[in-house]
């Protein structure tokens, strides 16, 4: 007879006892002619232990050893703290237990998992949730490629009942429940956001959600009770309802009683079994254990839940200590029940209200720090006391945002976080029923310093990633104003580019460090269009002297020799504090990057300026359409330099870096 539910959540590693009560280590003592009554290890106080069990808590909790099967998974909850160390003995087992800060950091990620290895994560979330008490709670959850999407709903309802205690939390999940992505969307007129950059042809990539069946039972099943020996399922019954964990469910465990009969899971310590009222002929009385005493009383009155009435008085008091698990099973070396009376389950308490989606509480974040989400337009971000106007968060520094095209949604994002620090973005593409723009003023982000705006970080799922990418784009450069941003990383179509780069630059005057700029696609007025590009993208860098690193990546430009001419320009000197500067897909001639070497190299040493330290040409031609410029590495030999590059031999021989890929 298996055993439930604790096996089948993966959780009957927490019952095992104790091999015998003589602590483990005595023997090894006893063998080495060390002649005392406990190992030394036993006499440290429980801060040091605590210290101890700390230290051996996974370092990172961000996509932290990924799960790919159940050998894996079965392998991860069996070596790794603290699920390990609460196997050793019984008295590090309650140790472990009554130490909440041992249990709210953790990270679980799984790509394709099977449905045995998702009822072991959620039994494990709930245990990680229900042992951490009420301290903040550090966690990275991620559940990648295919599976069921029911899991993705009971794993953000359970994180979304300690959304008090978020701290650093990354929540990711691929697939969506149906009900997530059926909410009504306000359509606007996408003109005023941005111009559509729709060149390529989007699609809507329907397939990211892949539609599955909910078959599972809704809501996750509570935190597991008692300790006990392999930490995985090893048989998993399809048809078998998750028992609830019950402080008086001691020694039997509830099942559906269906027409096959009622299925009865007892403890072997049980000495006295009585069933009141009711009986099944179909219950198989060969699968109970012996019992001294047995009686059943009653007839036959239909199929029924079976849940453990009072507890018989002469039954011994539980002593465990304050922080243990809610017996499931009995504790290791309690005495056995004398008996347990049998009642009826009552109806189950049904709710008209579905599960839409995750509700976040603005109120109720008030310790977050760092929140990443995919899919992050699911979310519902809203008061407690308004259902459409959420308040601040005014504790959330850095947030990761990868969602559909929506830009109302975004910006109720930002709108709320006040105090952001960091800010990353990647849009996919979605349906147009959900592209709308943010007729809103700017919003003012005082202390923002890193604004990243990627592709979507599930690529193979979006061939218009950079379209997406640069609609986000538009969205930053157009309604943020940053006074303080040092770091910018973003991807804009042609004409966007030379419409909002400058505006954006005039408004924040940034001291601005690091720029990653990506033209994704050609400006609409031909030759024009690039010379009035180029010149907007000069007069940007003029107004944003700090820049120490520049990046420009653009298939887009036939030439970028205007640039190249202004770095040389000398009253007053473009970008006069850059170090690092690289070139993805440009076009040029390999003398103008001689020149603008020589020049920002030798010629900043005379003024006593700073001197351009790096250079990297990756992937550049001479001209659209034209040959790939040689390659060449600062670390090759220089007898094999090419004839293009000898002009800046000696500048790679005092110290240059000088990469063309």
């Amino acid at each position: 007879m298996t055993r439930q539910p604790l096996a089948e959540r993966g959780l009957e590693w927490l019952d095992v006892p104790a091999d015998c009560d003589q602590p483990p280590l005595i023997e090894f003592w006893e063998c080495a002619g060390v002649h005392q009554e406990h190992p030394f290890i036993f006499k440290l106080t429980p801060d040091i232990l605590l210290d101890i069990f700390t230290m051996l808590l996974p370092s990172s909790i961000r996509d932290s050893n990924i799960l790919t099967d159940e050998v894996i998974a079965q392998e991860y909850f069996s070596t790794t703290a603290p699920y390990n160390i609460s196997r050793v003995c019984r008295n590090w087992r309650e140790f472990i237990f009554s130490s909440p800060s041992l249990w709210n950091h953790f990270g679980l990620s799984f790509r394709d998992p099977s449905e045995l290895i998702l009822k072991n994560a959620l039994s494990h979330i709930a245990l990680h949730l229900e042992k951490s008490h009420d301290i903040p709670l550090f966690c990275a959850i991620s559940l990648i490629g295919l599976y069921e999407s029911t899991y993705t709903a009971n794993v953000l309802r359970e994180m979304e009942r300690h959304q008090k205690r978020w701290r650093k939390i990354q929540l990711w999940f691929d697939s969506l429940p149906a009900s997530f992505q059926t909410n009504p969307a306000p359509v606007h007129d996408r003109s005023s956001c941005c111009r559509d950059l729709d060149d390529y042809d989007d699609y809507d990539d329907d397939h990211y959600f892949m539609g599955h069946v909910d078959f599972l039972p809704e809501g996750l099943m509570p935190p597991p009770g008692s300790p006990t020996a392999n930490a995985f399922i090893e048989e998993i019954d399809n048809d078998a309802p998750l028992g609830l964990a019950n402080d008086n469910l001691n020694l039997v465990e509830q099942h559906n009683a269906s027409q096959e009969g009622i299925n009865l899971q007892l403890a072997d310590n049980i000495l006295n079994f009585e069933v009141n009222n009711f009986w099944d002929p179909d219950l198989d009385l060969d699968l109970l254990p012996d019992l001294p005493d047995f009686d059943d009383e009653g007839d036959n009155v239909g199929d029924h839940n079976l849940i453990p009435g009072a507890q018989n008085p002469n039954q011994a008091e539980d002593n465990s200590p304050p922080g243990t698990p809610n017996p499931v099973i009995s504790q290791p070396g309690s005495p056995a029940i004398a008996d347990i009376d049998l009642t009826p389950v009552p109806p189950a308490v049904t709710t008209d209200e579905p599960y839409v989606s995750p509700r976040l509480l603005t109120e109720e974040l008030t310790q977050l720090e760092e929140l990443s989400l995919n899919n992050a337009h699911v979310f519902r971000l809203q008061a407690a006391k308004d259902k459409f106007q959420p308040g601040l968060i005014p504790s959330l520094r850095r947030l990761t945002l990868e969602m559909a095209e929506d830009c109302e949604k975004l910006a109720q994002w930002l709108q709320t976080a006040c105090n952001l620090e960091e800010l990353t973005i990647a849009f996919y593409s979605s349906d147009s029923g959900h592209r709308y723009p943010h007729q809103a003023s700017p919003i003012h982000l005082e202390r923002l310093q890193m604004i990243n705006i990627t592709r979507g970080l599930r690529r193979e799922w979006d061939s218009n990633q950079l379209t997406s990418a640069a609609k986000a784009g538009v969205f930053v450069m157009r309604h943020l104003t940053c006074p303080v941003l040092t770091r910018l990383s973003v991807r804009l179509g042609g004409d966007e580019c030379a419409q909002h780069l400058l505006e954006f630059s005039a408004r924040s005057s940034p001291p601005l460090q690091t720029l990653d700029l990506h033209i994704i696609d050609r400006p609409s007025n031909g030759d024009g269009g690039q010379i009035l590009l180029l010149t907007r993208i000069n007069e940007a860098l003029a107004l944003l002297p700090t820049i120490t690193t520049f990046r420009l990546a653009s298939r887009s430009i036939d030439n970028i020799g205007q640039l190249l001419e202004a770095l040389q320009s000398r009253s007053p000197l473009l970008l006069p504090s850059l170090e690092h500067l690289e070139f993805l897909f440009a076009c040029a001639q390999p003398s103008q990057f001689v020149d603008l070497v020589r020049f920002r190299w030798r010629g900043a040493q005379k003024r006593g300026q700073r001197a351009l330290k790096t250079l990297v040409l990756e992937q550049c031609l001479t001209r659209r359409y034209g040959p790939r410029l040689p390659t060449f590495s600062s670390k090759e030999d220089f007898s094999q330099l090419s004839r293009e590059w000898v002009g800046v031999k000696e500048f790679v021989q005092e110290g240059l870096r000088f990469e063309v890929i």
